[in-house]
């Protein structure tokens, strides 16, 4: 029992630790002409990293009990200082479309780029015409998915950890706000943030993989929010 009383006690300062970290990103990013924040992280003991286990490829884990995600989950919060949406958008990255493009302009121009870059167009879905459908409303809010895929890669990707499934296909959201200005965004999979991360070694290859991957996705994003093919 004294031994679990020190690992909470650890877990929950390096928690802390991460709380601060994310707050202090949210409010500094906010602002993209700020300066770069400086991280006064608490000095906390680390806790030991876990072994990497070598697995064959394509080689599923074990599940996490939903018990245990819940801790973990409900730790981390416990000292998060920040709100649910302002997590949703650390985990975003979005790109303003320019003024006087549509959202099929948006799209259009989107699916355009993504082919260039050798991605494959999975699908496009057009959630307001469902929703328009369904309401009856005159002029909703527009909101378009973009799912594109470059297969080779998402194969190598699961052949590490066939858990990537889950952010297979990328996608790209098309999205009009109340005041109707259009944004582009995605989930935000940036491989650098991992480079300072411990027990996280993989093959150098997919790292290279990772970030070529989002500098196209960035590509594309900001291609599209210029209408430009």
């Amino acid at each position: 029992m004294a031994a679990r009383g020190v690992v909470f006690r650890l877990i929950r300062k390096a928690s802390i630790a991460l709380a601060v970290g994310c707050s202090l990103c949210t409010i500094a990013l906010a602002d993209n002409n700020a300066p770069p924040p400086a991280f006064p992280f608490p000095a906390v003991p680390m806790l030991p990293a876990m072994p990497q286990a070598e697995l064959p490829p394509n080689t599923m884990l074990p599940p996490v009990s939903r018990d245990a995600k819940r801790m973990w989950a409900q730790l981390f919060m416990m000292f998060n200082p920040v709100s649910v949406r302002d997590l949703l958008n650390f985990m975003g990255h979005k790109i303003p479309a320019k003024t006087g493009l549509s959202v099929d302009d948006v799209v259009e121009a989107l699916i355009g780029r993504a082919e260039k870059h050798g991605f494959l167009l999975v699908n496009r879905y057009q959630m307001w015409k469902e929703l328009q459908q369904k309401t009856g409303e005159a002029e909703p809010y527009k909101v378009e998915v973009v799912s594109i895929c470059d297969p080779q890669v998402s194969r190598d990707w699961m052949d590490y950890a066939p858990e990537m499934a889950l952010f297979v296909p990328p996608r790209i959201a098309v999205v009009e706000d109340r005041t109707r200005q259009i944004w582009l965004i995605m989930l935000d999979w940036d491989m650098h943030w991992l480079d300072t991360a411990r027990g996280t070694a993989f093959d150098p290859k997919l790292r290279v993989q990772g970030i070529e991957r989002r500098e196209m996705l960035e590509d594309i994003m900001r291609a599209a929010a210029n209408g430009e093919k």
